[in-house]
């Protein structure tokens, strides 16, 4: 068992959103993070009550100036913080409890929390997680169906307030391409906790051992490319073979579908000559298409381009800017940002 610390409301400065999660276990281990390193040992303390009782409970954190000297921390945040505790067990709500402890989510992940109640029959805590799949649920009928139908970032009611969020599936990056330059990709990738596969369509018999990091790997031929891809499920794509005709044949079979992010790695006219090649019908899908993929680091190294292309990617997917932070920040999803 775990005691997971949920922020679930915040006003003012504070380090993380609501919506941010932490795992703590019996001996104090940590996984995740709530604050800047300031707020986790007292979280901690707080925890083993949670275990002793077996009861969730609420801690408040007021960072505002004259708060903040009471409390200690010396944050300098300014803003308050309202974080849920509560013990959660692999049998009780199984999705939840392998995304805290391992950050692994194969499907999204709609997550019910009752953080306010005065109904004895619906306690503060977790009561509802469900996947396309499952659905594990302590909530009552009712108000599952008022949950689901369709999901809202937030239901109130007159005896309890529900938190509720869905997390997306882990990203799964599909490179085309076993080159040198695709290690430090991988390697990034890794660390950031997604899934990655490689299409090496030389089917080098030496890429298993110089991609200890990659998830799967798929060896096959341009010519053959349909019968490997047949039952995968590509949304991010990177093509890199710097093989002209071995991309070619990539990007006739990607284009037509519809993806969250195809880059193509190498030079702006080598990739125009690619997409002016292409049949018309297929042409008609290079306006989803990043290239010269990455975003403008200055990037020349293997690493450093690697850097470029992973930060454009994860910019395309949480539909941000990538402005400095310190400049105006337009956003398409005002409440995430961090103006």
């Amino acid at each position: 068992m775990i005691v997971i610390a949920t922020l679930i409301a915040t006003s003012g400065s504070t380090y993380r959103k609501p919506g941010a999660r932490m795992a703590i276990y019996p001996d104090g281990t940590l996984v995740g993070m709530l604050s800047g390193g300031c707020l986790e040992q007292d979280l901690v303390a707080h925890s083993q009550q949670v275990f002793e009782s077996r009861s969730p409970r609420i801690v408040t954190y007021d960072t505002q100036a004259d708060r903040d000297l009471e409390w200690g921390f010396g944050l300098g945040c300014n803003g308050v913080v309202t974080i849920l505790l509560e013990l959660i067990d692999r049998t009780t709500f199984p999705e939840l409890y392998d995304f805290v402890t391992t950050g692994h989510l194969d499907q999204a992940l709609t997550i019910a929390t009752i953080v306010q109640s005065n109904d004895p029959e619906i306690p503060i805590g977790t009561i509802l997680t469900h996947t396309h799949q499952t659905l594990h649920s302590k909530a009552p009928p009712a108000l599952e169906s008022q949950i689901l139908n369709p999901p809202k970032s937030k239901i109130q009611n007159p005896k309890f307030e529900v938190f509720l969020e869905t997390l997306p599936a882990i990203p799964h990056l599909t490179i085309f391409g076993s080159g040198r330059d695709v290690i430090p990709l991988v390697q990034f990738a890794k660390v950031l906790g997604w899934q990655t596969t490689i299409v090496d369509c030389r089917a080098h018999p030496e890429t298993p051992q110089r991609f200890p990091h990659a998830d799967r790997i798929l060896p096959t031929r341009r010519d053959i490319l349909d019968q490997t891809l047949h039952h995968e499920s590509i949304s991010i794509a990177i093509v890199m073979t710097h093989n002209y005709f071995d991309d070619a044949a990539i990007l006739d079979y990607l284009l037509p579908r519809s993806l969250q992010y195809i880059g193509l790695l190498g030079a702006r006219q080598r990739s125009i000559d690619l997409i002016n090649a292409l049949s018309p019908s297929t042409k008609a899908g290079a306006q989803q298409l990043h290239y010269p993929i990455g975003l403008d680091l200055g990037a020349q190294t293997p690493e450093e381009i690697a850097l470029a292309i992973v930060a454009e990617i994860q910019t395309v997917l949480r539909q941000r800017t990538a402005l400095f932070l310190k400049q105006p920040c337009p956003t398409l999803i005002p409440e995430t940002s961090p103006c």
